[in-house]
């Protein structure tokens, strides 16, 4: 069997890293407009539960989105992916829900 990739192949993992490179962009522009409602609201409180379950939720997904772009600007014909990036993205996931849970 050919380890060499179609045509086809090669054009869709350059659009997954695309996409990937995309998410990046729109994490950082969210961080961006909503930063000073943040200071506003969170940093100056108390830390409770709530709180530290928002910045989990907050800033986690950038050490997450970090390990895929780091994947998609590496020269190669394969995307790596790590347990480690799975297991953040899936503690990201929760904390997102469980603010999600409390505020309702």
């Amino acid at each position: 069997m050919s380890s060499l990739l179609s045509v086809s192949d090669i054009t869709k993992l350059q659009t997954v890293k695309y996409a990937n490179l995309g998410s990046l962009a729109i994490l950082v522009f969210d961080y961006c407009i909503t930063f000073s409602e943040e200071v506003q609201w969170t940093w100056f409180k108390p830390w409770d539960l709530t709180r530290v379950i928002f910045v989990i939720s907050r800033y986690l997904p950038f050490a997450g989105v970090g390990m895929i772009a780091y994947d998609a600007l590496r020269v190669s014909d394969q995307c790596a992916s790590t347990v480690e990036g799975y297991i953040v993205h899936v503690i990201s996931i929760a904390a997102a829900e469980a603010l999600l849970v409390i505020r309702t």
